[in-house]
């Protein structure tokens, strides 16, 4: 790495520490409605930051700073431990706890202690396992060597309790090879997938991911739903979850707990 880029990553690092002490990395959370109850069944954890002057940034105009920084993988754990803490809070409060979804990079996967430090991390905060769920997200397919790493990581963390998704599912570089890991127990189709469900060939797709989702015992999402005919669409290709614009957009994680708690009062 040059001198000049050495430099822009320190700085670029130095304002990323500073704005999450300052609390400007925020974490949002999104709703997931359950097709058959059309009720909140969970959420999913996404990030933002609040800018002190120019407000709430989408993930687009901070993430890649990021990324080029080499902080993503510091981010997920940081969401991760922000999850957690939600959670216990709640439960301290006697409230009813809801399964939130945690996005980690597949890079995190090929660490041989990925799933003991993400168990050691709920233990500390004494969250049930069954409350969180890590989603595996798009980048770069797993090679054959690196298959018995994944899969162990998996595995166990499945057998800790845990829920593990196929994040992204059906465009990009995720394929259904993926799938061929052993314990994923969900799949979220990606929004460039729903984006295109009026096509008969994309309907035939989806359909044929929920049939194989049906045989591996896994829930279906469809996420970036933002229309009536793509939430139609969705639910005649048998997806289990529904997730996007049309109901909710990321809200606030105070926000999202307050919706969850007036949906349990009806």
């Amino acid at each position: 790495m040059s001198d000049k880029r050495l430099e822009k990553v320190i700085h670029t690092k130095s304002e990323l520490y500073r704005a999450e002490r300052k609390g400007e990395i925020q974490v949002f959370l999104q709703p997931q409605i359950c097709v058959s109850s059309r009720t909140i069944c969970g959420f999913e954890a996404l990030v933002r930051r609040e800018h002190p002057v120019y407000g709430i940034l989408s993930p687009n105009e901070f993430l890649d700073e990021m990324n080029r920084a080499y902080m993503m993988e510091e981010l997920d754990y940081f969401v991760y431990r922000k999850v957690c803490l939600l959670l216990k809070e709640r439960m301290e409060a006697g409230r009813t706890l809801f399964r939130v979804s945690c996005n980690f990079c597949r890079k995190q996967f090929l660490n041989p202690e990925f799933a003991e430090q993400i168990t050691a991390i709920a233990k500390e905060y004494k969250i049930p396992t069954k409350y969180l769920s890590l989603e595996i997200i798009e980048g770069k397919g797993f090679t054959d060597g690196e298959d018995g790493i994944v899969q162990g990581n998996v595995r166990r963390l499945c057998e800790n309790g845990f829920t593990v998704c196929l994040d992204d599912c059906g465009a990009g570089v995720s394929s259904l090879g993926d799938l061929m890991i052993d314990s994923i127990r969900e799949i979220k189709i990606d929004k460039r997938v729903t984006d295109l469900i009026d096509r008969e060939n994309v309907q035939i797709l989806v359909r044929g991911i929920c049939q194989i989702a049906l045989h591996l015992h896994c829930w279906v999402v469809g996420e970036g739903v933002e229309t009536e005919q793509q939430l139609r669409d969705m639910c005649r290709c048998g997806v289990d979850i529904i997730q996007g614009f049309y109901y909710y957009k990321p809200m606030p994680a105070g926000e999202a707990a307050r919706l969850y708690d007036r949906q349990g009062a009806r």
